[in-house]
């Protein structure tokens, strides 16, 4: 398999065709594959786009209170969160798989590792305003991603995986929503190396309350579900059948289908849930108490109903 390598600041980065995974060759400023005969281009900030398919991206675009949260919320999960398992696991190699504005990666590279974001063409206007490296930063599908195998030594994909396979509103289910959530565990087990991490995070869909989504998913009790949501900012949604939100069983089930999966783990929530919402309005009274909850549920209830989170990691096989 060969591939084509584009120097990327102190290293260089190998970039495949996300189709075929095959090499790409300079063609003026594009890059195109001798296989399939493919071409991506730069846009106009010099973004690589790399999505080959319409049906991989719903179009979403983000409202403003999304893009006032990544300015923030990411800087703590970073240093609280994400940063002490990146020192932990030894890893110099990372992918953020939904990356957004792109600010943990922004932290990372300025931490000197060898950092990469990918997200869908819609974050490409974002990521120019906020002057991301387009060597660090590529658009695409996060289940056709242009890396050759084993590409990174961690890889983390946070509130991503309720979205793919949804249509523009990022929370109703396409018909063949479970065969793209099948090629995304597929393919970030590709391109972590083994022995590497991924961590996956989603509200865990076995507790009935939701405070990251609104009621756009489903049509039970809808009337009440957006009164009570318009009232509170709880999303009361029903913990089974077909829904966007994973529960542990369900993420469990969809990477272990595949070989390559090694241990799969529940993660606490301490670090990486920030209580933002329980700090004002009518929960501050009690915001300390679901701190002291969700911060202290044992282990073994972890990836349980009693969860409201669902955060895990997962170890890729080693060879």
């Amino acid at each position: 398999m060969f591939f084509l390598a584009i120097k990327i600041k102190k290293m260089e980065q190998s970039i495949c065709c996300p189709d075929c995974q095959r090499i790409l060759y300079m063609n003026n400023t594009d890059l195109a594959c001798m296989l399939c005969k493919r071409t991506y281009s730069k846009n106009k900030d010099g973004f690589y786009n790399f999505l080959t398919s319409v049906v991989q991206d719903p179009g979403h675009h983000q409202d403003e209170l999304y893009l006032e949260q990544q300015e923030t919320y990411p800087l703590r999960v970073y240093s609280e969160f994400l940063l002490p398992i990146i020192k932990e696991s030894g890893s110099k190699k990372i992918l953020d798989a939904g990356c957004g504005l792109g600010t943990e990666i922004n932290e990372a590279l300025k931490d000197g590792y060898y950092a990469y974001g990918i997200d869908l063409p819609n974050m490409l206007p974002y990521w120019s305003k906020k002057s991301n490296d387009p060597d660090s930063f590529i658009a695409c599908s996060a289940v056709s991603m242009p890396f050759p195998d084993n590409s990174f030594d961690l890889i983390w994909s946070l509130g991503v995986v309720e979205h793919i396979g949804t249509s523009a509103d990022t929370a109703t289910l396409i018909p063949e929503y479970q065969a793209f959530r099948a090629k995304y565990a597929n393919e970030l087990l590709r391109v972590i190396k083994p022995g590497g991490k991924i961590i996956i995070s989603c509200p865990n869909k076995s507790f009935p309350i939701d405070i990251h989504h609104g009621p756009t998913c489903g049509n039970h009790l809808v009337r009440f579900r957006w009164y009570i949501f318009n009232k509170t900012g709880l999303n009361f949604h029903k913990i089974w059948g077909k829904y966007h939100l994973l529960s542990y069983a369900e993420t469990r089930r969809l990477f272990l289908h595949n070989k390559m999966t090694g241990k799969f783990k529940p993660l606490p929530l301490k670090g990486y849930f920030g209580f933002d919402k329980f700090k004002t309005g009518s929960f501050r009274f009690v915001g300390n108490l679901i701190r002291y909850y969700v911060e202290h549920l044992p282990k073994l209830l972890l990836g349980t109903f009693l969860n409201p989170y669902m955060l895990v990691i997962i170890e890729k096989k080693k060879t």
